[in-house]
């Protein structure tokens, strides 16, 4: 049995916060950061965009996944998902992006394992639609490859990726994530692979760090 909360002492730990005079402590104390922290926020946007900065950290990030049109459209993947009791949302940017509402493993549902969904943010789906795929990319620091996927994706598994990253792990994991969704223009190769291709790449993505 979980031990019960006394809110009025919740309440009254905030109170003594808010009466905190210096600015710095008031926020690093209010929202768990290190003084540092709280002190470069308030520096670069002043205390209320600060404040609510901070407080947005504290928040659970949404799980976002990005459907594999190779396997179908977005609205059949939000019928699949919703099959399996996940509801979602379209996300703000990204053109294929969901935003899973319901509270799941995602990697134990089907629409993961047969390779409709992937969980990636839109960020990282933002630049995979900003390097406007076409013919033959390379795709340096791939990683396990989750923007490799997604340009191939919008290339409907015709030209020729070309994933690297001096991680050869990583690029096993591309590899499995890649028979996953159905993809079949991606090679990957380990840095000192790439010479053949200098000077004969239409794009290549550099995400370092990544985003």
């Amino acid at each position: 049995m979980e031990p019960s909360v006394d809110w009025s002492q919740v309440a009254a730990i905030d109170q003594v916060i808010a009466k905190e005079r210096r600015a710095v402590t008031r926020l690093a104390l209010g929202c768990s950061l290190p003084d540092w922290i709280a002190s470069r926020l308030i520096a670069d946007w002043g205390e209320a965009e600060a404040t609510s900065i901070a407080r947005a950290l504290n928040e659970r990030a949404p799980m976002t996944v990005r459907v594999n049109t190779l396997r179908g459209t977005r609205d059949e993947a939000v019928e699949l998902l919703k099959s399996e009791g996940i509801e979602t949302h379209a996300g703000r940017f990204a053109r294929e992006a969901l935003i899973l509402d319901t509270r799941t493993n995602l990697f134990g549902t089907r629409a993961f394992k047969d390779g409709w969904v992937e969980a990636q943010d839109e960020g990282s789906q933002l630049l995979a639609e900003l390097v406007d795929p076409y013919g033959t990319v390379v795709d340096l620091c791939a990683g396990a490859g989750g923007k490799t996927l997604a340009m191939a994706a919008m290339m409907k598994s015709r030209g020729r990726i070309v994933a690297s990253d001096v991680d050869a792990r990583k690029l096993e994991e591309l590899k499995k994530r890649a028979r996953r969704a159905g993809v079949s223009n991606t090679r990957a190769v380990a840095p000192e692979a790439l010479d053949e291709l200098r000077g004969r790449a239409d794009r290549v993505l550099v995400d370092a760090p990544c985003s």
